[in-house]
């Protein structure tokens, strides 16, 4: 398996769309299946399968070259029966250093949709435990896996690549928390159970939000969702009587006309006492009349200034992607550091054992010509001179093993191989 690399075949979004990524997934149920058969094959000795919403990928470590291709071609042929041969023409391929540069990239969040998104490390990781549960994952993959993962755990700790809302629906709830600090003390209506509905519950239950109304146009929707997250519904008859309640109003509707003007916000002010209102309006066209910004003690924020805010969250993402890719040359280096110390310690070990070989055969030709005394001056000698002539070459290959391996030291680590004919060390 000298000659093996990092095989990297699959489809992600930046590659296809939606409807092709989903003809390109694996079942979690295959996946075991998928793993024994790709071992069983010559050129394959260990392999990983990742397959998210966006992203299906086979990870190998392989013989490189267009028969491993055209063998995990064959798989998703077999194992995504949707699959056509066309299809795959829109795959990429990896192999050696830019498979190894991807999968770092993968495991960071650089490759993501999202720049810098944590949760797909955790998809990663759960993928690579399918592997060393199947058998699949041994030396060299477990080894590429966690250094890639130490890595991803290093640029998210010392970045803030990963920090900063990127969409309006979390935009709004970091908004939200800026102002209200403690979120889950606050009660909350979202009017609008769509999917940016749904998204904005999903970042309001993980702040501590636990008292909350849900509002939309089909009743279904609204008791749907509020029954995933624990709250309540109403209907729009009922907002009168809800807004004195609540603290933070989301609107993400796709309604044609205002839900909320600012004389019906106007006439729940006074039951509210002295308590403010914010009102977070992410739908276009919008919920919530603009006028509403002019009454006292409430504050409302539209989707323009959130958009503001992402862009500027992403612009800060980009700024920390060259420290970022500093992290994951430092992680791949690392991983070539160990590789190649599989070559080099055994190389150093077959040097001097091949040179102590000669030398106790030579010696043993003047054995019966000495007494004990004299043979055993001769060993220290020949010892010597031996040591000294192996040190400058040991140092030499000891430099690699500490950090400094390149291709010009394998290279050298090769010829020094052949030369002394080390893959022969009897002869």
């Amino acid at each position: 398996m000298e000659n093996f690399e990092l095989i990297v075949f699959g489809i992600n979004h930046q590659k296809a769309d939606v409807e092709l990524r989903e003809k390109a997934a694996f079942s979690p149920e295959s996946i075991p299946s998928l793993l024994e058969t790709m071992t069983k094959a010559e050129q394959i000795a260990e392999a990983v399968v990742l397959s998210t919403c966006n992203r299906s990928e086979i990870y190998a470590f392989a013989a490189p070259g267009q028969s491993v291709k055209n063998l995990i071609k064959s798989y998703f042929l077999k194992y995504c029966h949707a699959l056509t041969e066309t299809d795959l023409m829109k795959f990429y391929f990896y192999e050696g250093q830019t498979a190894l540069n991807h999968l770092f990239h993968v495991a960071s969040g650089l490759n993501s949709m999202v720049l810098g998104e944590p949760q797909i490390v955790g998809q990663v990781k759960d993928a690579f435990r399918a592997g060393l549960a199947a058998g699949t994952v041994k030396t060299h993959l477990n080894r590429m896996f966690n250094i890639a993962f130490q890595t991803a755990k290093r640029i998210h700790a010392e970045t803030t690549i990963g920090e900063g809302a990127v969409s309006v629906a979390y935009a709004a709830v970091e908004l939200a928390q800026k102002v209200f600090k403690d979120l889950g003390k606050q009660t909350v209506l979202l009017i609008g159970a769509g999917e940016t509905g749904e998204l904005v519950m999903q970042h309001l239950k993980k702040k501590g939000v636990s008292s909350f109304y849900i509002v939309n146009r089909t009743p279904e929707k609204a008791e749907k969702l509020a029954s995933r997250f624990g709250g309540k519904t109403g209907r729009f008859d009922d907002l009168n009587a809800i807004l004195p309640e609540v603290d933070l109003i989301i609107g993400s509707t796709s309604a044609r006309k205002y839900i909320l003007t600012k004389e019906d916000v106007r006439k729940v002010l006074p039951a509210k006492s002295s308590r403010p209102l914010f009102m977070i309006d992410i739908a276009v066209p919008r919920d919530f009349d603009p006028a509403i910004n002019q009454l006292n003690n409430v504050f409302l924020n539209d989707i323009d200034s959130l958009e503001q805010i992402v862009l500027q969250n992403i612009k800060k993402r980009k700024q920390e992607l060259p420290l970022a890719e500093n992290m994951i040359e430092e992680g791949i280096h690392n991983y070539h550091d160990w590789r190649n110390s599989l070559t080099l310690t055994p190389t150093i070990v077959a040097l001097r054992e091949k040179f102590e070989l000669i030398r106790d055969a030579e010696l043993e030709k003047y054995r019966h010509q000495t007494n004990d005394e004299e043979y055993e001056k001769i060993q220290q000698a020949t010892r010597g001179i031996l040591n000294k002539i192996l040190h400058v070459p040991m140092v030499q290959l000891k430099q690699y093993q500490n950090g400094k391996m390149n291709v010009d030291g394998m290279i050298r680590i090769d010829v020094l191989r052949e030369i002394f004919d080390l893959e022969n060390p009897h002869e």
